[in-house]
């Protein structure tokens, strides 16, 4: 809602017998710096200083790191760093300390803070496997292959990336992790269409020379994956399962059907 709606907003809830209690702000996704915060609630507290309430929600947006920094500036070296803040350089307790000081000195009748850190707290929980479908190598660098892994892992199941394309993930080959690595590839899924791209824009990977038929596993997928995965094609999706402290494994989704829509046609 635009700022300068506020206060006809406000005019409005009166005249209709309710009354106001909370306010939401959200600014975005995977906000890379405390600061951000910061502005937007100053802007808000002056847009909204004829308004009484006393609960705030500054929606979602706490970032998770999804690489450490010397790969970051590796990448960045090359040339290839994701535009998407895939790298943070603060800690959530320095969110905490920013928006919880700019809450005190901006909204004095605010006695209620909620924030929705969905992101942060999921987006490591949860490794999604799949199969390596092919390598095509298109021409070979100071030594290294450059080239493509086609695999089953797509934006079937991992759909914030085509809202999120330069969205850092591990991609790791599950069996071969302490192996020379000698190629150098993008990731792709078996959708057929050209946005189903898991590495981000213009970025190659170090890998052991992908096998077909080997598990190719993308790190850090839990946030926005399960809840979002779909059946594109008419593609199943993939079961889930759940690993718990004691390392007992758990089906939390069975395997679908090859056509899991076949059933529901005429």
């Amino acid at each position: 809602m635009p700022l300068n709606y506020v206060d006809k907003l406000a005019t409005k809830i009166k005249e209709l017998g309710f009354e106001l209690k909370l306010i939401h702000l959200h600014i975005g996704s995977q906000i890379p710096e405390p600061g951000l915060y910061k502005t937007a609630l100053v802007k808000l507290s002056k847009a909204l200083k004829n308004l009484d309430f006393n609960a705030l929600d500054i929606g979602g947006g706490l970032p998770f790191n999804y690489m450490a920094k010397s790969q970051w500036l590796e990448l960045a070296e090359q040339g290839y760093a994701p535009k998407f803040k895939s790298h943070i350089s603060y800690e959530v307790d320095d969110f905490a300390k920013e928006i919880s000081q700019s809450v005190r000195e901006n909204f004095s009748s605010v006695d209620t803070l909620l924030l929705e850190p969905g992101r942060v707290i999921v987006a490591g929980a949860v490794v999604t496997c799949g199969e390596v479908l092919g390598f095509k190598q298109l021409y070979t660098k100071q030594g290294h292959s450059i080239g493509w892994v086609i695999s089953t892992v797509s934006v079937s199941e991992l759909h914030h990336k085509l809202v999120e394309p330069d969205l850092f993930h591990h991609i790791i080959l599950a069996d071969r992790l302490n192996e020379e690595e000698k190629a150098t590839a993008g990731v792709g899924g078996d959708l057929c269409f050209t946005g189903d791209v898991i590495t981000p824009t213009n970025v190659f990977l170090r890998m052991p020379m992908p096998k077909p038929g080997e598990c190719m596993c993308v790190v850090n997928t839990g946030a926005y994956s399960i809840a979002g995965a779909s059946n594109f094609h008419r593609t199943p999706r993939f079961p889930i399962l759940s690993i718990t402290e004691k390392g007992d494994i758990l089906i939390a989704r069975k395997p679908e059907p090859f056509d899991p829509f076949s059933p529901l046609d005429l």
